[in-house]
Formats: C-alpha cells, sequence, structure tokens
C-alpha cells in the first residue's frame, strides 16, 4: 500500500512539474478511482481466477489443504497485489497487455524459479504486457506483483 501511495504521489508531483492537468470534480477534490480486493481462498484454482494483474492459471505440486490470502489495489494505471500461499504451486499465465509488471518479491529469504530464472531476496522479475510466464512458487510463497500502465 505504501509504495502504491508513492507512486500516485511520484504521477502527482510529475503531472504538476509538465503542467499535465489532473482529474478534478466540480469542488476541486482529485478523482482517482481506486478499488480493493482482499480474500482468503481455500482452492488454488479460485485464487489464480481472483488475480486481476493478467490471466493465470495455479497446478498444486504438493498434497495437503491450500490457503492463499490475496490483497489487491487496482487504479487505472498502477495495480498492486500480495500473494502468500501455502503450498507449492506451478503457475502459468500471461500479463495484463498495456502493463508492465515489476515482481517484489515479500520474503527476502525465498528462492524461486521464474521464467527460467532463479529469484532471490535480492532480484526482481521483469513481466511486459502479454508475455507469458512461469513458475514454481515455494510453500510459503509471498511476492507483490506491481503493474504499471505503459501510457502512464
Amino acid at each position: 500500500m505504501i509504495l502504491f501511495l508513492i507512486l500516485i504521489r511520484s504521477k502527482l508531483i510529475h503531472e504538476s512539474k509538465c503542467s499535465i492537468p489532473l482529474p478534478r470534480s466540480k469542488n476541486g477534490k482529485l478523482e482517482i478511482d481506486i478499488k480493493k480486493h482482499h480474500a482468503h481462498y481455500e482452492d488454488a484454482d479460485d485464487f489464480a481466477a481472483a488475480i486481476l494483474q493478467g490471466e493465470v492459471e495455479h497446478h498444486q505440486l504438493e498434497p495437503g489443504s491450500f490457503h492463499g490470502e490475496l490483497s489487491q489495489v487496482v487504479s487505472e494505471k498502477v495495480m498492486v497485489g500480495t500473494h502468500r500461499m501455502n503450498r507449492i504451486i506451478y503457475q502459468t499465465g500471461m500479463a495484463s497487455k498495456g502493463y508492465t509488471v515489476f515482481l517484489l518479491p515479500g520474503d527476502m529469504s525465498q528462492d524461486f524459479s521464474w521464467r527460467k530464472q532463479r529469484l532471490t531476496g535480492k532480484r526482481i522479475g521483469l513481466l511486459k504486457g502479454g508475455m507469458k510466464h512461469y513458475s514454481v512458487l515455494p510453500s510459503n510463497f509471498f511476492g507483490t506483483p506491481v503493474s504499471l500502465s505503459n501510457q502512464y
């Protein structure tokens, strides 16, 4: 959430320097439509279907009950999510067209495979809109995908 506010603040400062008018209502307040979604899931497929930052499929690779937590904050130009899952998941999908996605590790000690690359807490994943991806997410995965509109 803090990252989202920093990005919005950055956008406002940039626009004020460039003299681009911000959307305002008749009373002068900024009009930014922000949607929030937070839910817990007991099924990996339901979790994947709820992700707004692209088309995603989940395949659980280990036995046991799935527990996932998904939080998303979405505006026209920025989408920020937090993903937590307790089981090893093979994830495939495609990023939303028109957006660039940065995958920030939520746990600096986690280590996983993403697009044939090993991501550790010191690396950030990058995915252009429409690009396919696949990864093996470890049990107790925590990640924060941040999607920025290419029209920003």
